[in-house]
């Protein structure tokens, strides 16, 4: 049954799990040395695509 108190509450958890996962993907990407290579994909991608 739909309780007006709750609805508030129910993106909390998930919203917590979410930011702690991009929080670690994050550190993860950093660690593994792949940010370095991921930003020259983007620059090379963006330079062939004309902007």
């Amino acid at each position: 049954m739909w309780n007006g108190d709750d609805i508030d509450s129910t993106w909390v958890s998930p919203a917590i799990f979410a930011a702690i996962g991009l929080a670690v993907l994050t550190y993860l990407v950093f660690e593994w040395g792949d940010a370095a290579r991921l930003r020259r994909w983007w620059r090379r991608r963006s330079a062939t695509s004309g902007r």
